[in-house]
């Protein structure tokens, strides 16, 4: 399967022309600005300080510095990543100042700095399943960049190898999940995501926790997702084969907790989640009536005590024309409450006209010997029925 991700149908146009590498942003600091920051020619003033990265440091802390007022910072190729860190702090002016004799030694983890961000408002969904994947997407706080939009993405693919319609606990930054080009269940994010859709920096999970609930419905948009102690790290991606490689010394952000829960569950239902609409059986008393059901008659029910259910476990007091809700008064009905309305035949001798009889009248009778009916205590025959009430016996 094809790995899609967010760098915008300016990667068509760039591979055809070659240009790839000054087109997309994401490349840009390890390509271009970084290209002078590489251990074979580490040392050139502020482009060196963070083989490109640390520069963009300052561009997203501090908005802008980290690039020609780093000059004393690199001596080698990690020399700006300190002062990426002091970027974060200081702004331009100190972006590669720090970087002498203290590069590489900020951070946790092998981050250069790290920055705790918050999700905001409501996930929204992206349904990309024609492409082998579902999509959502937050808002994040602080503001990372610019004006330009940074956006938190948890993406399942499925299909072939991917899986991500699993639920479970899943440690993230592990297995297959531990690279974007492999990843069925994939955490990161973009910096100053513009309308090109190509962000100017990537992060990546490389730790943290991704819980799915058992009834979570992720590939149909209805997810029950829990992250939890997320550390993403400063990535590149392959425009070609959509390998993510962390950046040596790179910047990380750390995420507390964030949850995508989106339920298909209407207001009024009192059953578990994963009762409604499943097409696992009818079940009833559950407030509002199950889309599994094929009518609202009790005699369609299969499930009647789920947790949350006003209902017996023989359904014998769900209302009879109304099987989402109970009845706590008699109803008339005496036969088995499964033979209300159940669609196969005309019950008579029951107390009260079956839904399934087209009419009043005796000849529509098809059932006369349920052990509950008025025809028990006679001949357990339809003869026992009355002919203009073929709810009662003669």
């Amino acid at each position: 399967m094809t790995r899609l991700f967010r760098i915008g149908p300016v990667v068509a146009a760039c591979l055809l022309l070659g240009a790839c590498a000054q087109l997309l942003d994401l490349n840009k600091y390890d390509e271009v600005e970084g290209a002078s920051g590489k251990p074979s020619s580490g040392g050139k003033g502020g482009h060196a300080g963070a083989g490109g990265s640390a520069g963009h440091a300052g561009a997203i802390a501090a908005g802008g510095g980290g690039k020609p007022a780093g000059g004393a910072g690199g001596t080698n190729a990690l020399g700006g990543a300190a002062g990426e860190s002091a970027a974060g702090a200081g702004g331009i002016e100190e972006a590669g100042t720090g970087g002498r004799s203290t590069a590489g030694a900020g951070g946790v983890g092998g981050c250069s700095s790290t920055i705790e961000i918050t999700v905001q408002g409501a996930p929204t969904a992206d349904d990309q399943l024609d492409s082998g994947y579902y999509s959502y997407e937050y808002n994040v706080d602080p503001q990372l960049g610019s004006a330009a939009g940074d956006y938190l993405w948890l993406d399942f693919y499925t299909g072939g190898e991917y899986n991500g319609e699993d639920t479970g606990s899943f440690e993230l930054g592990t297995g297959d999940d531990a690279n974007y080009a492999s990843c069925s269940r994939c955490v990161w994010l973009g910096v100053d995501l513009g309308d090109s859709g190509i962000a100017k920096t990537y992060f990546y999970a490389k730790s943290g926790r991704l819980d799915i609930a058992a009834d979570s419905d992720q590939l149909n948009g209805y997810p029950d997702v829990h992250v939890s102690d997320v550390l993403l790290s400063e990535i590149t991606l392959d425009s070609d084969t959509h390998v993510s490689a962390e950046v040596p010394g790179g910047r990380c952000l750390h995420l507390t907790s964030a949850a995508v829960v989106i339920s298909k569950v209407p207001d009024g239902w009192n059953c578990p989640g994963y009762a409604y609409g499943t097409d696992d059986g009818c079940d009833c008393g559950c407030g509002i009536a199950d889309p599994d059901c094929v009518s609202a008659q009790v005699g369609v029910c299969d499930f009647c005590d789920d947790e949350g259910s006003c209902g017996l476990s023989d359904c014998s007091n769900i209302t009879l024309t109304d099987n989402a809700k109970c009845s706590t008064a008699s109803q008339g009905w005496t036969c088995d409450p499964y033979h209300y309305g159940d669609g196969e035949a005309c019950d008579c001798g029951c107390g009260v006209v079956d839904y399934d009889c087209v009419g009043v009248d005796a000849l529509y009778c098809n059932v006369c010997n349920d052990p509950n009916a008025c025809t028990a205590s006679r001949t357990g025959t339809c003869t026992d029925i009355d002919a203009s009430d073929n709810s009662k016996c003669l």
